[in-house]
């Protein structure tokens, strides 16, 4: 899918920072970055309402009132994506949806002011796979991606390490496979893990199947 009617240009601010001014469906304002969410949001509302990719409702006597927030789906998405700095298109890349994106960043900058960096710490540490590996490590990624917007980056071994505490007893063959060894990279660590993933699948389908014939 095309983005049509986009125009960039860097402009600086009166710090002196760098910002990438962008211009979408007549209107200007400067591409999302750590200090401007407010004023992203409301220009961000008008071009997503202007594309008809923001939810609209009806009250009880059938007039038209906003839907709070984008419609769900992918052409959303990459128009939020569109119109935000290379760190949150980080952050959002993996969701695909503009609901999520733009739910994500309500949750970063608006609910008190976003999670305290402390909160996120915690809520990282103590995550643990409940659902797919693939939901999980989307969303692992995605909890690494908002600490470095505040500088809180962690190395390669590190977030191996919180990867391999977040998982149940089952995937306990495989962690200790790794351990006695030269342990993979992260990226190639959560491939294994929905390899392994398959398996498990596998032996329950075998064993529910054995169980029916017997």
């Amino acid at each position: 899918m095309s983005l049509m009617g986009n125009v960039n240009s860097q402009v600086m601010s009166p710090t002196g920072h760098a910002l990438v001014a962008v211009k979408r469906e007549g209107v200007s304002f400067e591409l999302l970055d750590s200090s401007n969410y407010q004023e992203w949001k409301e220009s961000a509302t008008i071009v997503l309402g202007l594309r008809k990719l923001w939810k609209l409702g009806e009250d009880k006597e059938g007039n038209v009132i906003d839907g709070k927030g984008p419609v769900p789906g992918y052409g959303s998405w990459l128009e939020i994506m569109a119109i935000v700095d290379s760190s949150h298109k980080k952050l959002l890349k993996g969701l695909q949806c503009g609901e999520k994106a733009w739910n994500t960043l309500e949750e970063l900058y608006d609910t008190a002011g976003g999670s305290s960096t402390v909160s996120q710490l915690r809520e990282l540490f103590q995550a643990k796979l409940t659902g797919s590996v693939f939901e999980f490590t989307t969303s692992l990624k995605a909890r690494f991606d908002r600490l470095e917007l505040n500088d809180i980056n962690f190395d390669e071994a590190v977030k191996k390490v919180i990867l391999m505490m977040a998982l149940p007893s089952t995937y306990d063959p495989m962690i200790a496979a790794w351990e006695a060894s030269t342990l993979p990279s992260f990226d190639d660590m959560i491939k294994r893990l929905q390899t392994y993933e398959q398996t498990l699948e596998s032996k329950k389908t075998d064993e529910g199947s054995s169980w029916r014939s017997a």
